[in-house]
């Protein structure tokens, strides 16, 4: 568990190398890492995603390193309970969200998106939950305008004789104030085939059967907005595309039918999609195997192959064509 650093990444053969980067002595289960324009590490402890048997490892809030990972100290969100994901601002890296999950187990805590004007030294609840059981699980930043902000919020519940992982407190908001205010993103035009419940069209509607969310900017074309749903009981919710910012989304394709798939009934596991920094159509989206499209969503094929359960990528921005 913990973090691990590689220095090579450069050598011929492709192949990394990497080294520990994280004490023995500190909550192993990681949620999110990032790094600010000032080469500060962020690091936010405890697994937002519960695995196949609902088992999850806890946090122990929020760490920087100022020495590449040799050292670490402790940023406060104690009782975050599980860290989604982290954003420094490109501008002010002394400016940081967090998508603060809280327990799969417990209400309360400290739950939401929280902001940081000062390096970590407090927070701020900048976007409450709904729910005693809802909390931050997705943040994307306009890449240009970091007042703008995209947040995905997760109802989810894990008692001993059920899961319940949706809610109406499950979510995607949108805040051009860098924070102070937010709106919920709901207008779906067209729906992806099967994104129904009982008949009637789920989309990003507020809803008991609305689960997790994913949601994911196109660096190039900052209009571009993609989000994934699934329902609460894990099944495929809709793909959908936003080409105006979020103040619309439709289905991926005209045939409405065209979710990446490979979700294996237990969305909830994934919910995550990256966006090539250099072509807005070419997308990743998380499943069993790693989902990939290369028109806008139209249509997906898996890449690699590989069956192991996917869950991070990342685009190399120094070097074109290399992913991680």
């Amino acid at each position: 568990g913990g973090l691990w650093k590689s220095t090579d990444a450069d050598r011929a053969d492709g192949r990394l190398s990497f080294q520990k980067a994280w004490p023995d002595d500190l909550a192993q289960g990681m949620g999110a890492v990032a790094m600010g324009t000032d080469g500060r590490v962020w690091a936010g402890t405890g697994e937002q995603q519960p695995g196949g048997g609902s088992s999850t490892y806890g946090g122990t809030g929020i760490y920087i390193s100022d020495d590449g990972g040799q050292t670490w100290k402790k940023r406060g969100l104690e009782d975050s309970g599980a860290t989604g994901r982290i954003l420094v601002d490109p501008t002010n890296p002394s400016r940081v969200f967090v998508a603060a999950a809280g327990s799969l187990f417990n209400a309360g805590g400290e739950r939401g998106i929280y902001r940081s004007e000062n390096g970590g030294a407090s927070w701020k609840l900048v976007l409450a939950p709904e729910t005693p059981f809802a909390g931050g699980l997705d943040l994307a930043m306009h890449p240009s305008n970091p007042n703008r902000i995209y947040a995905a919020m997760w109802d989810h519940r894990r008692e001993p004789d059920v899961r319940t992982y949706g809610g109406l407190g499950s979510g995607l908001f949108r805040s051009d104030d860098g924070g102070v205010t937010w709106e919920r993103l709901d207008n779906v035009l067209s729906y992806s085939a099967g994104d129904s419940v009982n008949g009637v069209p789920l989309g990003l509607s507020k809803s008991i059967y609305l689960g997790r969310v994913g949601v994911a900017i196109a660096p190039s074309n900052p209009d571009r907005v993609y989000v994934i749903t699934t329902k609460t009981n894990g099944t495929d919710g809709g793909f959908y595309v936003s080409n105006d910012g979020g103040d619309s989304f439709e289905a991926s394709g005209p045939a409405a039918a065209n979710r990446p798939g490979s979700q294996g009934g237990f969305g909830w596991w994934f919910g995550r999609i990256w966006v090539d920094p250099v072509d807005q159509n070419h997308v990743m989206v998380a499943g069993v195997s790693l989902r990939r499209s290369t028109n806008g969503g139209v249509t997906w094929a898996s890449s690699g192959g590989i069956h192991v359960d996917q869950h991070a990528m990342q685009w190399d921005p120094h070097t074109p064509g290399r992913v991680f």
